[in-house]
């Protein structure tokens, strides 16, 4: 079990009460990843939350066979692997997290964080209101950057 307080700095967490973090630190596990370590990979299937204590994790994608394309850092206190709450029928992640420094990483199972919200609509609700937020500005940043590339590719 996880300290309340170590949870309270995950930005994920930032609307939910003493006694929802209560909850959630029941059901923490931290692993520890050395350098350049995978943690998961694009197509896997799609078990678990987790956000960066110590460290950090690049979230990237294959294209063909080039080198990864790196698509955002993860810094301690921020979130990945939302792909395992969101509902579809078959829950894969949708890129490659892969660790940058030794680092250590809190992990949630899915099924474990769905049945939580099941028994608590608001825990579900605030943690459900979060992942669009984060969501809506992961997809903002990308569509800025793939339209500056279209422009670019236009005038060259």
């Amino acid at each position: 079990m996880v300290n309340v307080e170590e949870l309270k700095l995950i930005v994920m967490f930032g609307d939910l009460n003493e006694k929802m973090l209560e909850k959630i630190s029941k059901i923490t596990d931290i692993i520890e990843y050395k350098a350049e370590d995978y943690i998961f990979r694009k197509d896997e299937p799609a078990s678990y939350l987790f956000s960066v204590q110590e460290g950090e994790v690049d979230l990237e994608i294959d294209i063909g066979n080039s080198a990864p394309i790196h698509l955002q850092g993860i810094t301690p206190n921020f979130t990945f692997g939302i792909s395992s709450l969101v509902d579809m029928d078959e829950k894969t992640y949708v890129k490659n997290a892969k660790t940058v420094t030794d680092s250590k990483i809190y992990r949630w199972k899915a099924t474990e964080l769905t049945k939580l919200f099941t028994e608590d609509y608001e825990l579900g609700y605030l943690f459900m209101k979060r992942i669009s937020k984060i969501l809506k500005t992961r997809f903002t940043a990308k569509a800025s950057l793939i339209a500056d590339l279209c422009k670019y590719m236009r005038s060259g």
